[in-house]
């Protein structure tokens, strides 16, 4: 409206004292072409976006994940899979489904659960083993997965809050519309009680954990200047997380927050970097004489925190 009405302006324009308030117009001009393109090209974005948001399918899912977050029990879902497989020619879409469902209520199971690998690698082919075998050593697939994990997770970390402001937040939650993600629940939880109060609770968390105790000289403790909080995410971190970061930036006095990571992921990225088979690196073990001693199929290395917390140091040093 405003590029509109300069133009108008500058069109009407023919006497010579009016000159230099055409000049003036003339500066605005180019700059006001500059935001009405950037103004286009964000309406466009948003168009785009709000064209996926109205289908269906875009729909039936989000409400799916977002029931599985409330740990609902939800007898259609195994129909939902049959029918969007032969549907849907994009499998993020089914494999992140099938994910969170898994880790949160676990819904399909036992014979549920191998016809349905059964089905995805039928119709998106069998090299599509690699994604489900590694998806199961990271034990984000299970076929009797444990479900109270999530449920403990969920009310030991508040992990959803249906009364946060999206638009005017006034917790992290409002990143997922009402869910928080676990790293930054735990990040809080750090923050105010430390790292005691989360111990139990990391142990809950699949996978290996290690953290200090409140008695080690490497715990930060807050003194009354802002300390520097370095916040590391090997493997990736998602735009939401960074999103939570910067909100817990903009309301914790006392910490400014660095993040470093390896990557910026999210579902797609995630998914297909686990497409293909990953080889191990074997351990080389050697004997008394000082030759290599045979490689057992148990024989892997795998990097601890401790000692990534060392080599961190020695290179922020």
């Amino acid at each position: 409206r405003r590029l509109q009405l300069h133009k108008e302006i500058f069109q009407k324009t023919k006497a010579a004292n009016e000159m230099k308030e055409v000049q003036q117009n003339l500066v605005y001009l180019s700059q006001s072409k500059n935001e009405s393109n950037t103004i286009h090209q964000h309406v466009g974005l948003a168009s785009y976006i709000k064209n996926l948001q109205m289908t269906p399918i875009y729909k039936l899912f989000l409400t799916i994940e977002q029931r599985l977050l409330q740990c609902e029990e939800l007898d259609f879902l195994e129909k939902v899979f049959q029918d969007e497989i032969y549907r849907s020619p994009d499998i993020i879409k089914i494999i992140k489904l099938f994910c969170i469902d898994n880790l949160t209520i676990g819904n399909i199971k036992n014979k549920s659960y191998d016809e349905l690998k059964r089905d995805i690698l039928t119709v998106y082919g069998n090299q599509e083993i690699f994604l489900l075998k590694n998806l199961e050593k990271l034990k984000i697939l299970k076929k009797k997965p444990d479900t109270k994990i999530y449920e403990i997770l969920k009310d030991k970390l508040n992990l959803i809050n249906e009364k946060v402001n999206v638009h005017n937040p006034n917790d992290t939650s409002y990143v997922f519309n009402a869910f928080c993600p676990i790293s930054i629940r735990l990040i809080e939880k750090l923050l105010k009680e430390g790292w005691n109060s989360i111990s139990d609770i990391l142990t809950k968390i699949p996978g290996p954990t290690e953290f200090p105790k409140n008695n080690e000289p490497s715990v930060i403790k807050p003194s009354q200047n802002k300390n520097i909080m370095l916040l590391v995410f090997v493997g990736g971190i998602t735009f939401a997380e960074i999103a939570a970061i910067r909100f817990l930036n903009s309301h914790n006095p006392r910490y400014q927050f660095i993040i470093i990571t390896t990557s910026i992921i999210n579902p797609k990225s995630f998914i297909n970097q686990l497409r293909f088979d990953r080889p191990k690196e074997p351990v080389i073990k050697v004997d008394q004489d000082g030759k290599p001693e045979e490689k057992s199929d148990d024989d892997y290395d795998y990097i601890t925190f401790r000692s990534f917390f060392n080599q961190l140091k020695q290179i922020l040093k």
